[in-house]
């Protein structure tokens, strides 16, 4: 922008009919000067703020409040996740599961306090609960599935798929001898 050169009639002119109809940065371009120089001579002139200009801040200033209501409604939402995973086991929960390992699939344990998979099977661990070969349970359905589909799905998708841990699933493979999907080995 331009130093302390003196302003032109024309400037002056562009500057009065200007001045809050088009915002202060767009006026600035247009008269080579800086925002402050224009504010400044604007405000030495008597030339009041434009009901436009301020409409025009308010937009703007509407436009952000809106984004940071955005950001603060995702702020809180994954807020709410991360207190859903810290969610505090009960007792009930716990003797829940104790009772039941081993009578029921951790699929339908955790169906039934409302819990993850994944979740379950940890807490199992922290509970150091004993796991046998008695105490991993598969219903007909999951048999039948992991025996049809051993060869050609990941051990991932066939836990997905039946509901149940990967550790279930590697169970079952150990169980049966079972070769994974892509494992080599002997034939």
């Amino acid at each position: 922008m331009a130093g302390d050169r003196r302003w032109t009639k024309e400037e002056l002119d562009i500057l009065r009919k200007q001045y809050g109809v088009i915002d202060s940065i767009q006026l600035s371009e247009l008269l080579n000067r800086s925002v402050d120089a224009i504010q400044w001579k604007a405000s030495s002139l008597g030339i009041k703020f434009r009901r436009d200009d301020f409409l025009l801040f308010s937009e703007k200033f509407d436009e952000i409040i809106n984004k940071l209501n955005l950001l603060d409604g995702k702020l809180n939402s994954l807020l709410k996740i991360k207190e859903k995973r810290l969610k505090k086991w009960t007792s009930d929960e716990k003797n829940y599961l104790i009772e039941n390992h081993g009578k029921k699939t951790i699929s339908e344990i955790a169906q039934y306090i409302n819990r993850s998979i994944a979740a379950t099977d940890r807490m199992v661990n922290v509970l150091n609960i004993e796991r046998g070969k008695n105490k991993i349970k598969y219903t007909d359905e999951e048999t039948k599935f992991i025996l049809d589909n051993y060869k050609t799905l990941r051990i991932k998708d066939i836990a997905e798929q039946c509901n149940i841990t990967v550790s279930q699933v590697n169970y079952f493979f150990a169980k049966y001898n079972l070769k994974k999907y892509g494992q080599k080995g002997k034939n």
